[in-house]
């Protein structure tokens, strides 16, 4: 139908665009993407970014709006959603392939940031094993 609107947008990752065009936190927020559930640190991401650690918090911070641990584990607490979405997949192993210490340090912050259980999210989405 031509003349319409469409009535709602998805933005997907790949089209995300840092503010100022920063090159070195936009390859930060990459590695970050490919590598945070690999366990990898603050330290780590400004070693990619080639800075101290105080300059690649500040950069991240400035141009993007939260901490470079704020996107680890955003990134990481998305993966977990993804995976969580498979019932055949369990909590120990979504927490190992998430790069969470343990499965009990992934509920806390999956409860944390949703306000449900893991279980409890499952449920509320209809995700049940078969």
């Amino acid at each position: 139908m031509r003349g319409t609107v469409p009535n709602r947008f998805v933005k997907r990752k790949s089209t995300t665009v840092v503010k100022r065009n920063d090159t070195k936190v936009a390859a930060a927020i990459e590695f970050i993407r490919l590598h945070a559930a690999e366990g990898i640190g603050v330290g780590d991401v400004a070693a990619h970014m080639c800075c101290s650690r105080r300059t690649a918090e500040t950069r991240f911070l400035r141009l993007v709006g939260h901490t470079i641990q704020t996107e680890i584990r955003n990134v990481r607490m998305a993966k977990a959603i993804a995976l969580l979405r498979n019932p055949r997949q369990t909590i120990e192993g979504i927490a190992h392939l998430c790069g969470y210490d343990s499965d009990s340090t992934l509920r806390y912050a999956f409860k944390a940031k949703t306000g449900l259980s893991m279980r409890e999210w499952r449920i509320k989405n209809e995700i049940t094993r078969h």
